[in-house]
């Protein structure tokens, strides 16, 4: 059995089966908020590329390729986007923070981290600095695109900042000021009072509150 996460708002409960090809597929497409899973099952094989519906995330021809990276084989340690992150300090818990976002997750998470291991920001202030997410990776959901170069940046990063990747070669793109897809949460121990400090992102409305 194989399955891909997709995101379709529009996604409904339904059940098609493709024309026989001497293969079985049935699919079965499940709304879970405004989270799917399509889920392909097969007595021979996996599904090829062409059999793609609508709203559905697909197997493209390089899954089925040995020769790929990422090539769909038994005994693979699969990859994930999931990250959450602990942080220890002198071998004690000092963070705990993670992100949605897909693939870029990890970034998320870094970028907060380093602008509070290194930067030395408090944890609100880490949080809400300016973000970037490179797209230079093939993507883990949907059609898997790939599209070298792409970088997107936050308003709030200075424009000479944005001119000089563009005329390094990146393909930037300028969002508004808070509109990474992100969400960073973290909650922390500060090590010299042992209070638990936390803090959340206005990116996707997060909260923080403590007792």
């Amino acid at each position: 059995m194989s399955c891909a996460q997709v995101t379709d708002p529009r996604a409904h409960n339904d059940e098609e089966k493709e024309p026989d090809d001497g293969r079985d597929h049935a699919f079965h497409h499940e709304a879970l908020s405004h989270f799917s899973w399509k889920c392909a099952a097969t007595k021979i094989d996996v599904m090829p590329a062409e059999a793609k519906t609508r709203g559905r995330a697909m197997i493209k021809d390089e899954d089925l390729d040995d020769k790929h990276a990422n090539s769909l084989r038994g005994g693979k340690r699969p990859r994930t986007t999931l990250s959450p992150t602990i942080v220890l300090r002198d071998g004690k818990p000092f963070l705990a923070l993670s992100s949605p976002g897909g693939d870029t997750q990890d970034q998320q998470a870094l970028q907060v981290f380093l602008n509070v291991a290194v930067f030395g920001m408090r944890a609100q202030e880490a949080i809400e600095a300016p973000r970037f997410n490179s797209y230079a990776y093939r993507e883990s959901f949907r059609d898997h695109a790939y599209v070298g170069g792409a970088l997107q940046l936050e308003s709030r990063i200075e424009a000479s900042v944005a001119e000089g990747l563009a005329r390094l070669g990146h393909q930037v793109a300028v969002i508004g000021p808070f509109m990474m897809n992100t969400g960073t949460v973290l909650a922390g121990v500060d090590p010299e009072h042992g209070s638990v400090f936390g803090a959340a992102d206005v990116r996707r409305q997060r909260f923080v509150t403590g007792w």
